[in-house]
């Protein structure tokens, strides 16, 4: 729903690659607005179908999502620093605009949050996990794509290396 809001705003820096291709292609996003908002809503409901809404959940880690909404009552059973640290953080402008700007990961990894450390820590121990989860799930869906029946055979590490790696090869340099 995050994103949804945000592509509404014409926000697009949580969709660092799409905002690359926009760039590259020379396509405005305002064309494309109404097919991207028409996935996020479909994929927010696919997401509702596999992670059902829970409350509890959703207060207790809501900081993370984002610190300058979330309501501080619901932080009683946490440290006492926590609703300290985040009211700081609150009250600071130009940690606003950072999370209005960057995207989640990035914003907890940027400078306005490190001068809350020990909110910073927790946000990424609970963030973590996600990131971790995603690499895993492309190792495995790159290996089924590479071990088809055609190739069983072979030793799939080096190509598995290549499929999840992030940097793109300069062709011109190799030829």
């Amino acid at each position: 729903e995050l994103w949804r809001m945000r592509a509404v705003e014409g926000k697009i820096a949580s969709f660092s690659r799409f905002a690359k291709y926009l760039a590259d292609t020379e396509l405005s996003f305002e064309s494309l607005k109404d097919v991207v908002l028409q996935h996020l809503g479909k994929l927010n409901k696919r997401f509702e179908q596999y992670f059902p809404e829970d409350t509890v959940l959703k207060e207790s880690v809501g900081w993370v999502i984002n610190p300058f909404r979330c309501s501080l009552q619901n932080l009683t059973e946490k440290p006492h620093w926590l609703a300290e640290q985040l009211i700081e953080l609150q009250a600071d402008v130009t940690a606003q605009s950072e999370y209005e700007t960057l995207d989640l990961e990035t914003f907890w990894m940027s400078e306005p949050a490190k001068a809350q450390p020990l909110a910073r820590e927790e946000a990424i121990k609970l963030l973590l996990p996600f990131a971790t989860t995603y690499l895993c799930e492309a190792g495995f869906s790159a290996l089924a794509v590479i071990k088809t029946e055609a190739r069983n055979k072979l030793n799939p590490g080096s190509d598995i290396r290549c499929a999840l790696s992030q940097l793109m090869p300069q062709f011109e340099e190799i030829i």
